[in-house]
């Protein structure tokens, strides 16, 4: 029986996904039980190799190869269909879990039978030591994903979006909501860890630390600084739209919880705002030409930006003034 499927998207990855597989290999209970799902996403490096290497070592190893690349979302959606586990645990193909923990998450399932099982984690360098402990849990009574986030969170669930991975999920909960990831976009877990957490019946959480997230800038998540058009529009309007939409959703459960989801959506429609100043010219042009070809879209969020920066979303002013917006922000961040 197939107790366990680690999800593991990868791309151009290839100094990272072996320490990573070899952590997932390093569990106290047999390989038989547990399955690790690599999908690769058409990467254009060594990673894939690498993974045959460990797949003619491990049978339970399964490749999935995309055609052409899709996104970190759709990898996920594509990994969850083909798990055969009872329980999910998505896994970035960069970070590390800690040895020997299976036996203890499966205890905790069998006792609790919870949808969702949160734990703490580590952050890491490049070189895997550790930077600081992203500790927020201690080891909770089973309860509602509703009650659990006003236990541990309440209006701090906004500044814990997107940490999917710390999370051990029961895959039928998963598949009878329908529950998947956005896909072209580039944070598609932003909305999918707060909905999977708050519509469970579930939820436990364990004070032990699981998990071992890299700090890398060559990740999705670092790429924001990297002042590409797409990038910065996704995070805004994208990503800011899906958890507006799921704030509204959600109001019809708790009021108190959708207006914490809808504050935060509306910091990221008005997060453009430092990527464009520092951008170049051709990348903020770039900018207004998705802006302009997807406003149809974001009609219903325009009146929710600040209306300084709505100046800067018409192109003429925009171009102009992101430039004095540049200075200002240079001058913030000297003063910190």
């Amino acid at each position: 029986m197939i107790k366990l499927s680690f999800i593991v998207p990868f791309y151009n990855v290839e100094k990272y996904i072996g320490a990573c597989l070899d952590s997932l290999y390093a569990q106290d209970i047999p390989e038989e039980e547990y399955e690790v799902i690599c999908v690769d996403d058409c990467s254009p490096d060594n990673s894939k190799s690498i993974v045959r290497k460990y797949q003619k070592q491990h049978s339970n190893l399964v490749l999935i190869e995309h055609p052409y690349n899709k996104g970190l979302g759709a990898a996920r959606n594509i990994g969850m269909n083909a798990a055969r586990g009872k329980y999910l645990w998505f896994i970035d193909s960069d970070d590390l879990v800690y040895s020997n923990v299976l036996s203890n998450v499966f205890s905790k399932f069998i006792v609790n039978n919870p949808d969702v099982i949160l734990f703490n984690y580590e952050r890491v360098n490049r070189t895997g030591e550790l930077i600081d402990e992203g500790i927020v849990f201690e080891d909770s009574v089973c309860q509602s994903g509703r009650d659990f986030v006003k236990s541990y969170f309440g209006d701090g669930l906004i500044y814990h979006l997107g940490y999917v991975w710390r999370c051990v999920y029961r895959t039928e909960y998963l598949k009878k909501n329908n529950f998947v990831f956005p896909e072209n976009c580039y944070w598609e877990d932003t909305v999918f860890f707060p909905k999977t957490i708050l519509y469970a019946d579930k939820v436990i959480s364990l004070t032990k630390v699981f998990y071992k997230y890299r700090v890398n800038d060559d990740s999705i998540s670092g790429k924001i600084n990297k002042y590409k058009a797409e990038r910065y529009y996704q995070f805004s309007f994208v990503t800011g739209k899906d958890l507006f939409d799921f704030s509204q959703e959600y109001m019809q459960v708790d009021k108190e919880l959708a207006s914490a989801l809808k504050k935060k959506s509306i910091w990221y429609f008005n997060s453009f705002t430092k990527p464009l100043a520092f951008s170049n010219y051709t990348e903020k042009r770039r900018f207004y030409t998705i802006f302009n070809q997807n406003k149809a879209q974001i009609t219903d969020i325009i009146n929710y930006i600040t209306p300084r920066n709505r100046i800067l979303l018409n192109p003429f002013w925009g171009l102009l003034l992101s430039y004095l917006f540049r200075i200002a922000y240079s001058i913030k961040d000297k003063t910190k």
